[in-house]
């Protein structure tokens, strides 16, 4: 295998639980392992369905460097320099068409959901008292004249261009960086990440993952931790970068 030299941590469900809560103790042991991945030219970073706001707090909190992709890949978010860029598949108009469908939305479903605020380049809705199986059935059949990709999670519906993912942000960060798929590793436990974990080059998971999930990471060779969450996400990250401590 190439050498590994960039980390994607899926948030939701990975490095949080369902409740969204952080598991202090866990997440202080990632924090320590940094210095001597950085020492290695590993670095770690995050890829999820949040806005950027959440994310810049969190690699904050791990001393994260590098871009990480937010809004399920519409967002590009830099810690550095704090910039928040769109995908370049994002569509320049995309911008008017989220004001219409909020607007379709807020006229035909308003008391049915709540919109998530921070978002730059998608919607993401959470239901109020559907399933978000019935709730995606809804949304999907309320926006059928807009080209758009409409995804489901546990808890929330979201919106967003046609032909953006995590891994078409994931692509874009590698590409600026100059690696490719074979040095980059992904954790992550939602079917929503099924592209991602057949396409990286160290695939692992936490053991809440999905079931589909554990058996792609399994047929690819790749590792899946005997821990849930936070602490999954310490033992994925010390499995592949062969860090003892």
């Amino acid at each position: 295998m190439e050498e590994l030299k960039l980390m994607f941590i899926d948030l939701d469900s990975t490095l949080t639980a369902r409740n969204q809560q952080l598991d202090l103790e866990w997440l202080n042991k990632i924090i320590r392992l940094n210095p001597e991945l950085k020492e290695n030219n590993i670095y770690l970073t995050i890829a999820t369905s949040k806005p950027a706001s959440y994310a810049e707090s969190i690699l904050q909190t791990i001393n994260g460097e590098v871009p990480a992709v937010c809004e399920n890949g519409s967002i590009i978010y830099t810690p550095i320099n704090s910039m928040v860029l769109k995908n370049n598949l994002v569509p320049k108009k995309f911008d008017k068409t989220i004001s219409k469908i909020e607007s379709l939305i807020e006229k035909k479903l308003g008391n049915d959901y709540i919109k998530q605020s921070g978002r730059e380049a998608s919607i993401s809705l959470i239901p109020k008292r559907k399933t978000t199986i019935t709730a995606y059935d809804e949304i999907r059949k309320l926006l059928r004249k807009f080209d758009v990709n409409i995804i489901y999670s546990e808890t929330t519906i979201d919106i967003q261009a046609i032909g953006i993912t995590k891994m078409s942000g994931i692509e874009q960060i590698i590409r600026k960086l100059g690696l490719d798929m074979d040095n980059t590793a992904c954790i992550s436990d939602s079917i929503n990440d099924y592209t991602m974990l057949e396409k990286i080059g160290y695939p692992c998971c936490t053991n809440n993952a999905k079931d589909k999930i554990k058996k792609l990471v399994t047929d690819r060779n790749g590792y899946i931790s005997k821990n849930d969450y936070t602490q999954g996400v310490y033992y994925c990250i010390k499995k592949y970068s062969f860090i003892k401590a």
